[in-house]
């Protein structure tokens, strides 16, 4: 009896762990297939539909302008949630927004929550510079802002002129731990692993707060008071890792 006990209680860890890392490894299917729909067409914005450079689909809006924006979504959305936002520069800038790999229109598949993500905003930018665009800006939510932040930190694109993020994360694993903070640590450590071992990449490397200090152009890093996933001290944080052009802000 004991033996049975002690397996049941081993089996159910195992899916929960099991279960907790393919959360954390796949962007969430229910709001894939719930995705929001539409073009830039849609919102009277004329735009022409690329592929970047690592095979991400991707908007560019026109006209081509010499100021332009990237616009990064988060994670398990994509660039559709961005209509809003791509109709609001369009105005006056040239808007380049993509769907990050697994996400949107690409093939479903593994995420990295910013690590690999990151080559995608460099590639974005790319694309937008050479349609013309001099000065680039760039906008990440969530995911997409702590992969700006890593992108810019690892390897600066001498376009890009400033960054701006909305609820981004300091460091990724610190968010798992305070939404999962119910279960033991060694289920969340397990499941946490077991992730970056699926999706090849280390997790608790996923530092944006430690790519902040080698950015020099100035970011501006924008927090709800009322995130319930990310806190605003995260914000905060990176702020203080930075010099006085990067700045924090709630909401």
């Amino acid at each position: 009896m004991i033996g049975l006990a002690l397996g049941a209680l081993a089996g159910a860890h195992g899916v929960l762990i099991g279960g907790g890392a393919a959360v954390l490894a796949l962007p969430n299917p229910w709001l894939r297939l719930t995705r929001a729909k539409g073009t830039p067409a849609d919102d009277g914005v004329p735009f022409e539909a690329l592929t970047l450079a690592d095979g991400c689909a991707a908007w560019l809006t026109q006209p081509a302008r010499r100021t332009g924006v990237v616009v990064c979504h988060g994670r398990s959305r994509s660039k559709a949630w961005q209509r809003p936002v791509i109709k609001a520069l369009a105005a006056e800038h040239t808007v380049l927004a993509f769907d990050f790999p697994g996400h949107g229109d690409n093939a479903y598949a593994r995420t990295r929550m910013g690590q690999r993500e990151s080559a995608t905003v460099r590639h974005g930018v790319d694309a937008l510079v050479a349609a013309g665009a001099e000065r680039v800006l760039i906008y990440g939510c969530s995911m997409g802002g702590a992969s700006a932040l890593m992108s810019q930190g690892e390897a600066p694109h001498p376009a890009v002129v400033g960054v701006i993020t909305d609820g981004a994360y300091a460091v990724f694993s610190e968010v798992v731990d305070r939404k999962a903070a119910r279960l033991p640590g060694y289920a969340r450590r397990a499941a946490l692993a077991l992730a970056g071992r699926v999706s090849g990449y280390d997790p608790w490397a996923v530092r944006p707060v430690d790519r902040v200090p080698h950015i020099t152009v100035p970011v501006r890093l924008l927090h709800g008071d009322a995130d319930p996933l990310v806190p605003p001290a995260h914000a905060d944080r990176m702020a203080a890792a930075g010099g006085p052009h990067v700045t924090a802000q709630r909401y």
